[in-house]
């Protein structure tokens, strides 16, 4: 059995090869996801690692206590001497960096990143663990000069020589680039600029007596830990933060974390959708293969080998298939993680592809995910392979499930069905976040196991209704156009005008859940603790937090900030057009009196729409990536279908040539079912997507995101794609049947 188990695999490669491309792109998708992962996180872990001082001292982060007035958290410069003198210092500095600036160059356009990176000005300080060297120039000397660092100047087309200007809190001033400096290990994408040691704290800080932290070494055999508790011991923790170089890197990758995470979870979901995709292929595969060896299964039957044995033969031809697919599929998954490096390199995230990580988990998930799901795909063909009969080596006849009734499929379709929209009213009808989210994932799952089992139940009368609209798909259709433009809530006349004795607004569902209303006075306190009662003259639809640390859509007016907040800065200022004035009469004469700050930026709902989607590039661009492999996927499946569908009707095929179809004929029907069988799917993709955007959409309107958008020119654009993919995925089939030759393809068994 062993050996007709391998021969038959060998003998019908042809027919698994499509089924072994899925379990490779879906392999590919989950081998490449944890590389990516690992490798980034492994990258940033170095970096930050290899960066931190042994011990760093920076102030404390207390928001009740400090006021939000844009400068950067200090300590003395002084405290650098007091930390040098600490038994096991080997040496100690007073660190200047600063994110609180704008770089501009001679036309007052900004050189930072448009990423969402920062742009960081410090003191040109090296050691051991720098993060940069000097490749070219000189280093900087004296107020007027400053270094650059090497991906900003070739971004931004800064060459050694030309001038920038830096906005700072202290003021502004002028410097002259001369020297390049370039990142030895990964770069974030963030843009550096270094200035003179001797001068960086006062013109980045205001005064030569300030720092942002202190960078200490520990002497020989003084571990971290060690040396930390003496630090602190002697600057005290009540002002002080004081880390080891493992804290002060577990902290910064942890702002990164949450990042990466949105990366690797979704691409381990466009691997889930792979491995579904996969799993229907096989099935069908497997279904078609033991259907069209009915007599050869019927055969083994009859020369003793019994039910278990011919169950146990497919199962092990599957194993093999999983297992090369697998090892090609883990091969793919380098190959994705390289390309996706390669990608985030483009957005100013400068990875190295040479730096790889590839760890244990990975092939062990890899080959885990390719034999399981071979396996479980094709355990139900093995087990109607089993139950072939002995007599059907003597009969002309196959076991495919044409004729079967279908009722099975309909009661449990039926009931998953009724569970599932149940599960989706459920979260369009809860009223918390966390239950409707369940509600959704829930009605999800459900919904779509209901169209797997009840999809055979569809395709009569869908396909029939498809069949009649040919003549509209492919004649002129017209363009369909609704966008629905983004609305972002802002703060009105009305409610200025309310905040105007003193007032404070609140958004309507933090003051619900706390039994506040309008005309209420509540206590409030500000950064820098101050503390007054004021009344709550307006409730809003906005839940956000805009500055000073207040949550629940809390908002006030600028002289009431002002007031309690002295030297208060807030991150955004937003303004409302008098009556008789146009938004873009507006905005021109707010562009015309900020020019000269560059470092303030105008945006409309256009320019903030713009700025949300460049901010969440890298994750568009790997999301329509990972979505076109899914599609080809989905286009393998519909290649092997009639792949398969060619072989099984080979005498069928045979006799329509022999009573005069044309070859071209032919070519035309199998591209025709083709484009039904693309369109039917298309068809109950785009039925159950709605459903689950328009319920996700319910979901965040719990979250203050009540805009719902339907992109119906996408739709149809989908429509109008997958008829093109069906006549694409045909081609290869048309042309192989259109070949066949008569005679031998009805002398076919």
């Amino acid at each position: 059995m062993l050996k007709a188990t391998l021969r038959s695999f060998l003998a019908h490669k042809g027919r698994l090869l499509l089924s072994a491309l899925a379990i490779v792109l879906s392999v590919a998708f989950v081998a490449g996801s944890l590389i990516f992962s690992d490798t980034v996180t492994r990258t940033f872990d170095r970096l930050f690692a290899s960066t931190s001082a042994d011990v760093t001292v920076e102030a404390k982060d207390d928001l009740k206590s400090q006021v939000p007035t844009g400068e950067a958290r200090t300590v003395p410069a002084a405290l650098a001497d007091r930390v040098a003198k600490v038994d096991g210092v080997a040496s100690a500095h007073a660190d200047v960096s600063v994110e609180n600036i704008t770089v501009v160059d001679s036309r007052n356009k900004s050189v930072g990143p448009t990423t969402g990176a920062p742009t960081i000005a410090s003191d040109w300080f090296l050691t051991d663990r720098s993060a940069v060297k000097l490749t070219s120039g000189h280093a900087p000397e004296g107020g007027g000069e400053a270094l650059l660092d090497a991906d900003t100047a070739d971004r931004k087309h800064v060459k050694i020589g030309d001038t920038l200007t830096v906005l700072a809190q202290p003021g502004t001033f002028k410097v002259e680039i001369v020297g390049i400096a370039t990142f030895t290990t990964t770069n974030p994408g963030a843009a550096l600029v270094f200035l003179d040691p001797k001068i960086a704290a006062t013109q980045l800080l205001g005064s030569a007596d300030k720092a942002t932290g202190i960078s200490v070494d520990a002497a020989n055999g003084v571990s971290d830990t060690v040396l930390e508790q003496r630090v602190a011991a002697v600057v005290g923790t009540a002002d002080y933060e004081v880390r080891t170089a493992d804290e002060q890197a577990k902290s910064a990758a942890a702002d990164l974390g949450g990042f990466l995470d949105i990366i690797k979870y979704v691409m381990l979901g466009f691997a889930g959708i792979a491995v579904l995709v996969g799993v229907f292929l096989i099935v069908n595969t497997f279904s078609m293969l033991i259907a069209q060896r009915t007599r050869e299964l019927g055969l083994l039957r009859a020369l003793g080998a019994d039910r278990r044995q011919v169950r146990r033969s497919v199962l092990t031809e599957a194993i093999l298939l999983g297992v090369v697919g697998s090892t090609l599929g883990l091969g793919a998954g380098i190959g994705l993680a390289a390309g996706l490096i390669k990608l985030m390199s483009a957005f100013g995230m400068n990875l190295k592809t040479t730096e790889m990580v590839v760890g244990w988990g990975t092939p062990v998930a890899a080959y885990v995910v390719g034999i399981g799901v071979t396996f479980v795909a094709a355990y139900l063909p093995a087990r109607r392979a089993a139950g072939v009969s002995p007599m059907a080596a003597l009969a002309d006849a196959e076991i495919a499930e044409i004729g079967r009734p279908l009722r099975t499929r309909a009661i449990v379709g039926s009931v998953l069905g009724v569970l599932g929209a149940a599960a989706l009213a459920g979260c369009a009808t809860a009223t918390k976040t966390a239950s409707s989210a369940s509600f959704l994932g829930l009605g999800i799952v459900l919904t779509l196991l209901a169209t797997v089992v009840a999809g055979p139940l569809l395709v009569r009368p869908v396909i029939r209704v498809l069949g009649a609209a040919f003549p509209a798909i492919f004649g002129s259709i017209g363009r369909m156009s609704q966008r629905n433009a983004l609305r972002n809530p802002r703060r009105t006349g009305d409610t200025a005008a309310a905040l105007a004795p003193g007032a404070l607004g609140m958004d309507v569902d933090f003051a619900k859940d706390h039994k506040v209303k309008v005309g209420d006075t509540i206590p409030v306190e500000f950064p820098g603790g101050q503390r007054t009662q004021l009344k709550v003259g307006a409730l809003t639809d906005q839940d956000g937090s805009d500055g000073f640390g207040m949550q629940g859509g809390l908002f006030l007016a600028i002289a009431a900030v002002e007031k309690y907040v002295p030297g208060g800065q807030d991150s955004a200022l937003y303004v409302n057009a008098s009556s008789g004035t146009s938004p873009d009469q507006l905005r021109k004469r707010l562009d015309t009196t900020l020019d000269p700050y560059p470092q303030v930026q105008v945006r409309d709902l256009a320019d903030y729409k713009k700025l949300v989607h460049d901010q969440i590039a890298v994750l568009l661009y790997l999301v329509y990536a990972l979505l076109g492999l899914a599609i080809v996927i989905a286009v393998l499946g519909v290649v092997n279908t009639l792949a398969l569908s060619v072989v099984e009707r080979t005498r069928e095929i045979g006799l329509l040539r022999a009573i005069g179809l044309a070859r071209r004929q032919l070519r035309r029907m199998i591209r025709l079912e083709s484009v039904v069988i693309a369109v039917f799917g298309a068809v109950l993709g785009l039925a159950l997507g709605l459903v689950w955007g328009v319920c996700t959409q319910q979901v965040l309107a719990l979250q203050g995101m009540n805009a719902l958008a339907v992109p119906w020119t996408t739709i149809v654009e989908v429509v109008v794609g997958s008829a093109v993919v069906g006549v694409v995925a045909a081609l290869l089939p048309a042309l192989r049947a259109s070949r066949m030759n008569v005679l031998a393809a009805i002398a076919h068994e």
